[in-house]
């Protein structure tokens, strides 16, 4: 990853040699660096990014989607209203 400002403050992004933009170096960058400021989160303290590295490291990720889609349905049958017949 590379960032090249001018003079004039205009700048430029690079991700392996190629041009790309602000977002996609910001993008890439979240996930191989924490850059820590007094008053900035840190990913090690969201939940969702402790699990996801957990999962990635037991190599669970399929396994992950998976149980999350299980209980994406099992709240949509919880929701609906049970039939009662007389």
């Amino acid at each position: 990853m590379r960032r090249v400002i001018s003079k004039e403050g205009r700048s430029k992004a690079y991700i392996n040699g190629r041009p790309c933009t602000l977002n996609d170096l910001k993008e890439v960058g979240s996930q191989l660096v924490d850059i820590h400021g007094q008053h900035e989160h840190q990913s090690l303290l969201k939940k969702n990014a402790q699990r996801q590295q957990l999962d990635e490291y037991g190599r669970l990720t399929e396994l992950s989607k998976q149980v999350s889609q299980q209980y994406s349905i099992w709240r949509q049958l919880k929701e609906e209203p049970l039939c009662t017949t007389k």
